[in-house]
C-alpha cells in the first residue's frame, strides 16, 4: 500500500488563500443563509451541484456516467421528479453555489494549523474579504445534477479517506513549483 501525500497549496494562477479569508468566506455563507428563503437556498445548492455535474460531464468518465444514466430507469425517474417538482426552473432562478470550491475551502480549514488563532482574530471588517463573485443563474438538467452528486460524493469520500489516514505527511507549501494538482487542491 502506498502512503498518501498531501500538498496544501493554492493554484499558481489564483489568489492565495489564508486561513482568515477561508474562515471569512465560511462565516459569510452561514450568515447569508438567514437572508435567503428556503427555496432560494435549495435552488442555489441544486444549481451548484448541477454545475459541477455539467463540468464533469465534459470529461470521459463523467460523460460515460451521464450517457448511462440517460438510458436507465433511475435516469428516467430522476427526470420525472426533476420536471414534476420544477427543480430545473427553481435552479435556474438563482446563481449556483460554488459547492466544490466551498467544499475545498472548508476542508482546507479542517487542516489549517492556525485556525484557532484565526477564529480569535475574526472581526466584522475581515468578513468583507470572504465575499466572492456573484454568479449568474444558469439552466441545468437532472443529469447534470446526478453527475454532480457522483463527482462530489467521490471527492468527499477520497478526502475523508485522506484526512482519516493514520499518518499523512503534510508538506509546507512554500515552494509549489513542482506541485501537481490533486483533489484537495484548488
Amino acid at each position: 500500500m502506498t502512503e498518501a501525500r498531501v500538498v496544501l497549496a493554492d493554484a499558481l494562477d489564483g489568489a492565495p488563500r489564508t486561513t482568515e479569508t477561508l474562515l471569512a468566506s465560511l462565516v459569510v455563507r452561514v450568515r447569508t443563509l438567514g437572508l435567503l428563503t428556503g427555496a432560494q437556498a435549495v435552488g442555489s445548492l441544486v444549481a451548484g451541484v448541477a454545475a459541477v455535474g455539467h463540468e464533469v460531464s465534459r470529461g470521459a468518465e463523467g460523460g460515460r456516467r451521464r450517457r448511462v444514466l440517460e438510458q436507465t430507469r433511475s435516469g428516467v425517474n430522476a427526470e420525472t421528479l426533476w420536471s414534476a417538482l420544477e427543480l430545473g426552473h427553481l435552479a435556474s432562478l438563482v446563481p449556483p453555489t460554488p459547492v466544490l470550491e466551498d467544499l475545498r475551502n472548508d476542508i482546507a480549514l479542517l487542516v489549517a494549523d492556525d485556525l484557532a488563532q484565526a477564529v480569535a482574530r475574526l472581526d466584522e471588517s475581515s468578513l468583507e474579504s470572504g465575499i466572492g463573485l456573484v454568479r449568474e443563474p444558469q439552466p441545468f438538467d437532472v443529469l447534470d445534477f446526478l453527475v454532480g452528486l457522483w463527482a462530489l460524493g467521490g471527492f468527499v469520500a477520497d478526502t475523508i479517506e485522506l484526512l482519516s489516514a493514520p499518518s499523512i505527511p503534510v508538506e509546507d507549501a512554500g515552494d509549489t513549483s513542482d506541485a501537481t494538482e490533486g483533489p484537495v487542491l484548488r
